[in-house]
């Protein structure tokens, strides 16, 4: 399953998306402005493809797109919503921000060698569990390989109500590059940098929980 945000005009089977190179003609879209089997039709371009029917909204929504057809899509839905019920119900607060620098100037080294306007987004969810300096089964289990200060689980309808796709996560080195958004998590006022992620707990073809291996700034 992958979740983008699409742009959409309501009377139109042409969409616009941020890429398009990991999606096929037959996979079927589900959320705002589309109803029942509403699909890919075919690719445009790199950032656009026709849908088999005309959206029924305009504007740009958090879409999953999936193989799913819509029995295995409501089951696996009913799925999503119980790990993150029992999340909520059992977990603590965190929060994501992700910050995008622009006009940054960087040396040779990448370092910032003058500060630029920033842009920033917050979402709110909760982990459950959250593993400080977690066991070698531990960090198994959570699908991480890499020694961190936490680990900790989410559920993965949070993130599609908050349309970030699993691909967007940035962890580690990929925040060198000026345009790449950084990703921090705030745990009880401690703010940790993502140095992994992986996805855990597959039912079809979705995975229900996202793991992220975090270490403090």
């Amino acid at each position: 399953m992958i979740v983008r945000n699409l742009t959409l005009t309501a009377g139109s089977n042409s969409v616009t998306c941020p890429r398009t190179s990991d999606l096929t003609s037959g996979l079927f879209l589900y959320g705002t402005g589309m109803g029942v089997e509403y699909k890919v039709d075919s690719i445009v371009n790199s950032t656009s493809f026709l849908m088999n029917k005309n959206a029924t909204a305009s504007g740009k929504y958090a879409i999953e797109i999936t193989s799913a057809n819509v029995g295995t899509y409501h089951e696996r839905t009913c799925i999503l919503k119980d790990v993150k019920d029992t999340i909520d119900e059992r977990g603590a607060n965190i929060y994501i921000d992700i910050r995008t620098e622009y006009d940054v100037e960087r040396d040779r080294y990448l370092d910032m060698a003058r500060r630029g306007q920033t842009s920033a987004k917050r979402f709110h969810l909760k982990a459950y569990p959250i593993d400080y300096r977690p066991s070698i089964y531990r960090l198994e289990k959570a699908g991480l390989r890499e020694e961190n200060d936490a680990t900790i689980w989410t559920a993965m309808q949070d993130w599609i109500d908050a349309g970030v796709d699993f691909d967007d996560i940035i962890t580690g080195g990929e925040h060198e590059s000026i345009n790449v958004p950084r990703f921090t998590v705030k745990i009880d006022g401690q703010t940790f940098e993502i140095k992994e992620k992986s996805l855990v707990g597959q039912v079809n073809d979705t995975f229900m929980y996202i793991t992220l291996g975090i270490s403090k700034k």
